[in-house]
């Protein structure tokens, strides 16, 4: 009968499950200039006590913590792909495709999300989420990482050259966040593996591409 058949088809369909959110938009060089300009203009030192915002509204955060979320902030705020590689799963990733929160609506998929990703990141895996740039090419949106002791966003290039940076400490914890003139203060030292130093985050369709 009819009522079988449609039966039958929504069995083999199974429910639909809600990614954390549905990327309409792909990255490249226009989207990550409007990243630079975002990052310049709207990263600021309160944006995690804005209640203005309740969806990012006291997140827990660490210097990690915050250096991943300026880029997944973007990436929702805007409808693109925010995919990094999984810490404990080499060879596989973490991405806004991710369906453990289907149940939720969206805005707490993404503070869930937010939760997930800095529960399994760190500056270690930062250096593997990024790739090094030129001190002549640094832009708001860049970081700088040291694995296993600290991590900057740089939000801000001077007429000078200065970069400005934020940054965040442990223990995880609802603050604001500390922002400083830094440039050239700090020096990277990692020079055989080059995992430390000033880095740009590497774009979803190149994140299993080696350095």
């Amino acid at each position: 009968s009819k009522g079988f058949l449609v039966f039958t088809l929504l069995l083999i369909s199974g429910p639909s499950l809600a990614m954390v959110w549905k990327a309409e938009n792909a990255w490249d060089d226009v989207w990550e200039k409007r990243y630079q300009h975002w990052v310049k203009n709207n990263w600021t030192e309160e944006f995690f006590m804005n209640e203005a915002k309740p969806i990012y509204y006291k997140f827990s955060h660490d210097c990690a913590d915050a250096v991943y979320a300026m880029r997944l902030v973007f990436a929702y705020e805007y409808k693109l792909p925010f995919v990094i590689n999984n810490p404990s799963k080499p060879g596989r990733t973490i991405s806004n495709g991710k369906t453990r929160w289907d149940k939720l609506p969206e805005e707490q998929r993404v503070r869930k999300f937010m939760d997930y990703v800095a529960d399994m990141t760190s500056t270690r895996s930062l250096a593997k989420d990024t790739f090094p740039i030129a001190l002549d090419d640094i832009k708001p949106g860049d970081v700088y990482v040291a694995p296993d002791v600290h991590s900057y966003q740089i939000v801000n290039i001077t007429d000078a050259g200065i970069a400005e940076v934020m940054s965040s400490t442990t223990p995880k914890a609802p603050r604001f966040l500390d922002r400083i003139p830094s440039f050239p203060f700090y020096v990277p030292e990692d020079t055989k593996r080059k995992g430390d130093g000033y880095r740009r985050f590497i774009q979803p369709q190149n994140i299993r591409k080696s350095i």
